[in-house]
């Protein structure tokens, strides 16, 4: 949790997806200004609607 606190994935934060790599199962997202590579088992529990 304290992982994604201090790379701003929280509630309400804007995020925008920068790259999907299944083949290594990463996903880059962009968030508070600077970017962050999370593994697919994370990412797909981050709860987003479209903005």
């Amino acid at each position: 949790m304290a992982f994604l606190e201090r790379h701003c994935l929280i509630p309400g934060a804007v995020i925008r997806i920068i790259e999907v790599m299944p083949f290594n199962e990463t996903v880059t997202l962009e968030s508070g200004g600077s970017q962050v590579v999370l593994g697919l088992s994370v990412a797909r529990n981050l709860w987003v609607v479209p903005a």
